[in-house]
């Protein structure tokens, strides 16, 4: 009977030697806030534009630079018992668009970009193949307009439409 006991104690404080140590390990220690997490992994982490929840965590769209000489960045954010911890996160300067196609924890992939065009009032995602589309989400803060949308992991290849007020197609891509 000790035995069993002390054999099952071994396991349950390797068990939780374990959880401890993936959620306080470096780089990113779980903290108080998002932008505490953020600052954890990236040092200065820039304007915030949006934070939109999703499934069990939150994506932290942001601006870092000024003028022409700029960064937006994407980071998901998950809340465990110790508080926020930074998940995973890109950025991108020079075009107007990302695809991530796998984030840990997140069920939908994330396809986003910056809406440089101030005639495009809304953005259509299409899936080519099965014809189903998405209205992306649209979000202003300051001089960055941003769009978003979490197409379906199965939707391989999509168009993406800048729509004007009127309805007009002003901007087109096809993505693979």
């Amino acid at each position: 009977m000790k035995r069993i006991f002390l054999g099952i104690s071994v396991v349950l404080a390797v068990f939780i030697s374990g959880f401890l140590f993936k959620s306080f390990s470096a780089p990113s220690l779980a903290t108080t806030s998002i932008e505490d997490a953020l600052k954890n992994q990236w040092g200065i982490i820039g304007q915030t534009i949006h934070i939109e929840p999703i499934e069990d965590q939150v994506v932290v769209f942001s601006k870092k630079g000024t003028g022409d000489s700029y960064t937006l960045r994407s980071d998901f954010v998950r809340r465990n018992l110790f508080g926020w911890k930074w998940v995973w996160g890109g950025g991108f300067g020079g075009y107007t668009g990302q695809y991530i196609e796998q984030v840990p924890g997140i069920t939908s992939p994330l396809l986003w970009g910056e809406l440089r065009n101030n005639k495009i009032q809304k953005v259509k995602v299409t899936n080519v193949s099965k014809g189903n589309f998405y209205e992306a989400k649209t979000v202003s803060y300051l001089d960055t307009r941003i769009w978003f949308v979490f197409p379906s992991k199965n939707d391989k290849v999509l168009n993406i439409e800048g729509i004007s007020e009127k309805g007009e197609v002003i901007d087109s891509q096809k993505i693979d």
